[in-house]
């Protein structure tokens, strides 16, 4: 969300041209992640490689997962990685 507000900013301010930032693919999977399962995420992941995709921040991610007691969604990021 803080990249698009940045591109909008511009924009307004400066009168910029309105670019759309690339989506990043932790941030989908973030807000998809309810919906996938250790069964679906490689046919997902092959509906989303044109996404950014930052190794970093799925770790990240994961750890936080960990952290909270959601397996089944570090389970998921933790196959996703190996795709990657």
């Amino acid at each position: 969300m803080v990249p698009i507000r940045e591109e909008v900013d511009k924009y307004v301010t400066e009168g910029k041209t309105l670019n759309v930032p690339s989506l990043k693919g932790d941030d989908i999977l973030e807000k998809e992640i309810c919906n996938l399962s250790t069964e679906n995420i490689k046919s997902w992941f092959e509906n989303n490689k044109h996404l950014i995709w930052d190794k970093n921040d799925l770790s990240k991610l994961k750890e936080f997962y960990i952290m909270n007691n959601e397996t089944e969604k570090s389970e998921i990021i933790r196959l996703l990685l190996n795709l990657i």
